[in-house]
């Protein structure tokens, strides 16, 4: 296959992705010792903080949720646990050396954060990972121990590096417990994202203004960034960057993006000849922009810390619609309909100067979604009758296809949660419907989650929640979201 490629000189994103450097009571397991004598905790240079001998075992199983929700190396997994046990042996303590707290004793003085968004350990884990994902390329010849030191800038930091067949045992002991992967890794990016402890939803505005609607944990706040938006925005997390991207008058493809310092998002226009919504992931420290272009060819757009410029490429294949992407270990997909209704599949391999394409066969007559997860690959997309199609991939039988009989309007979203499957798209009615799988099903379950929805749903899961979000038939936004000790999903109105 032979890309078009051009570099466009773009000092924002670029000069951004760049300055990604880092900023400045558990019960004993078999497998997992108490610390041995003379293995006292970073936290107890503090007298009065008592640590406790051995890990948290709710919180090791957190922190590698999140990990695997970040798509992380083994390398950075381990010194996220190498980290935990020389800081607070795995426990989120509320006190520490000076101002450090929680699980990797960060300092709200330092810029980890507030004191209130450190003590949450999801929160606290998803700083560490962001760090170390930004540091590992940087530094390709570290140890896990240099790698954790690179981002706590300890004075200790040789006791990470001593700290591996403690961290290793934890990482065994929640292997066989925890399924991956929640949240975002191996999940298409939505208009929707979880960002430290605050959900985060984007949309379009009546005006093509960006809407930006957030919880901050105890009420909904809304914001509006001016802007001429003409199809929907795609929202994504990589490192402490927030960024958001959307198609805009002109054949224009608009960037906005928050530092964590930022009261208001920096704009620019990232991209021109764009002709339909992105899709996008962050792969390690990059930024990838998926896009129908005006010619109707897939444009690929992305920045690295290491280029100064972005790299814009296009392919031969052309599609219809917008393509959904998503990153699976260390490969990278895109699917979207090809002009005969077919499913079409581009994907990079690490060895890969371009990218490999093929199709899935099938039709299609919508947009589609998708994850990966384990060792397979899902996507889903409505058929030219209304049902849903379900794609799917193993290394053991190929490209499967399975249809299912409910009928849908418009496109779905769809995400992975714990060790589960999940999808949710408008019926003809206008309500949410939501197909799921778990471990032991051969066929999924369907049930309404009821409400009313006007438009295409967005969401994602986090480790204790999953989350919906879509306009109702007047426009107003709406969130369902569900827990597993309620008995149904609960819906509250978020606004216009």
């Amino acid at each position: 296959m032979n890309w078009q490629r051009k570099t466009v000189k773009l000092g924002g994103t670029a000069a951004l992705l760049g300055a990604l450097v880092v900023l400045s009571p558990g019960v004993a397991a078999a497998g997992v010792p108490p610390a041995a004598p003379g293995d006292v905790a970073a936290a107890a240079k503090n007298l009065n903080c008592a640590v406790p001998p051995t890990r948290d075992l709710e919180i090791t199983k957190l922190v590698y949720r999140v990990g695997l929700s970040r798509n992380v190396s083994d390398k950075v997994m381990l010194a996220a646990f190498e980290t935990g046990w020389v800081e607070s042996h795995m426990n989120n303590l509320n006190c520490g050396d000076l101002d450090s707290l929680g699980v990797f004793q960060q300092r709200p003085s330092a810029g980890w954060g507030t004191p209130e968004q450190i003590m949450n350990p999801e929160y606290a884990a998803t700083q560490f990972f962001s760090h170390a994902q930004a540091n590992e390329p940087r530094y390709p010849n570290y140890t896990a121990g240099q790698l954790a030191q690179s981002v706590q800038i300890s004075k200790y930091g040789e006791k990470y590096d001593l700290a591996e067949s403690i961290a290793v045992a934890m990482l065994d002991e929640v292997r066989g417990s925890v399924q991956p992967p929640p949240g975002d890794a191996g999940i298409a990016a939505s208009a929707s994202y979880r960002y430290g402890s605050q959900e985060h939803m984007f949309s379009r505005g009546a005006d093509g203004s960006l809407l930006h609607s957030y919880n901050t944990g105890e009420q909904v706040e809304s914001e509006s960034y001016p802007g001429e938006l003409v199809g929907e925005p795609v929202a994504l997390v990589s490192g402490d960057v927030q960024h958001v991207f959307a198609l805009l008058t002109g054949d224009r493809l608009g960037h906005w993006f928050w530092r964590p310092d930022d009261a208001d998002p920096v704009f620019e226009v990232a991209a021109t000849d764009i002709g339909g919504n992105p899709s996008g992931y962050a792969f390690g420290d990059q930024v990838h922009v998926l896009a129908r272009g005006t010619d109707n060819r897939l444009r690929h757009i992305y920045w690295t810390p290491q280029n100064t410029d972005v790299v814009e490429e296009s392919a031969e294949q052309e599609l219809s619609g917008d393509p959904v992407a998503y990153v699976w270990h260390d490969q990278q997909h895109v699917f979207a309909r090809t002009p005969d209704g077919q499913l079409g599949h581009w994907w990079w391999t690490p060895a890969d100067n371009e990218p490999q394409y093929t199709t899935w066969g099938g039709q299609i007559a919508g947009n589609p979604a998708g994850y990966a997860v384990g060792d397979q690959q899902h996507v889903y997309a409505r058929t030219p009758e209304g049902t849903l199609a379900h794609y799917y991939w193993t290394p053991q039988d190929g490209v499967q296809i399975e249809p299912l009989p409910q009928t849908l309007t418009g496109d779905p979203v769809a995400y992975v949660w714990n060790d589960q499957q999940h999808v949710f798209a408008r019926t003809p009615d206008d309500q949410l419907g939501h197909w799921w799988w778990t471990p032991e099903d051969n066929e999924p379950h369907y049930v309404s989650w009821g409400g009313n929805l006007g438009a295409n749903p967005t969401g994602f899961a986090t480790p204790a929640q999953q989350n919906v979000y879509g306009r109702t038939t007047d426009g107003v936004l709406t969130h369902w979201y569900w827990t597993p000790d309620m008995a149904a999903p609960d819906i509250e109105t978020w606004g216009q």
